[in-house]
């Protein structure tokens, strides 16, 4: 029923596979309770919290080496392409 909702929202559905399951190269982040959240919301750091900001860290860096290997794969395909043309045309 969510994700029929989602539907007219440009947001991305719900799925409730692991990450691993998805295909995703992220790490979860940690449920935090209420009384956390709101120390949190204080400006107080917590251990919950704390694990939170790392993992979103190694998330960034993660989606980050991601897109630069992309990018190099799609650089090197450019630099092919010229010859694998020459090589077509002859």
């Amino acid at each position: 029923m969510a994700n029929k909702a989602l539907v007219g929202l440009d947001l991305m559905e719900l799925d409730a596979r692991s990450f691993k399951d998805q295909g995703l190269d992220r790490l979860p982040i940690i449920k935090m309770d209420i009384d956390t959240i709101n120390i949190e919301r204080k400006g107080i750091n917590t251990d919950k919290g704390n694990a939170n900001r790392a993992i979103h860290v190694i998330n960034q860096r993660k989606e980050f080496t991601r897109q630069s290997k992309q990018r190099a794969a799609d650089e090197q395909h450019t630099a092919e392409y010229p010859e694998w043309t020459a090589d077509r045309i002859e």
